[in-house]
C-alpha cells in the first residue's frame, strides 16, 4: 500500500478543528472518510478515487460504521445523542 496525498491544504488558524475529517480504514482496501465540517460521507477506493456514498442534514457526526457488505451505514450523532441507520443505493 502506497500513501497518496491529494486535497488542498487547509488554514491552521484558531479553527482548524472545524475542518477535522475522520478516515477508517475497511475491510476491502476501502476508506471510508467523514467531513465533519461538511457533514458528507465519502467512500475511497483502492485508487484513490473518492465517491459520495451520502449527503446527509445531520449535525455533530460523532462516530460512523459501515457494514461489511457496504449496504448499511450507522452514524452516531451526539446532542441530540442518537443512532441512525441509512440503507445505501
Amino acid at each position: 500500500m502506497k500513501r497518496v496525498r491529494r486535497g488542498t491544504t487547509m488554514d491552521s488558524g484558531e479553527n482548524q478543528h472545524k475542518f477535522f475529517s475522520m478516515l477508517i480504514p475497511l475491510h476491502d482496501q476501502r476508506w471510508l472518510f467523514v467531513n465533519w465540517h461538511t457533514n458528507k460521507l465519502w467512500i475511497v477506493d483502492q485508487q484513490g478515487k473518492p465517491k459520495l456514498i451520502k449527503e446527509t442534514k445531520i449535525r455533530n457526526i460523532r462516530n460512523v460504521c459501515i457494514a461489511p457488505n457496504s449496504s448499511y451505514v450507522a452514524i452516531r450523532t451526539e446532542k441530540p445523542s442518537a443512532v441512525k441507520l441509512y440503507k445505501l443505493d
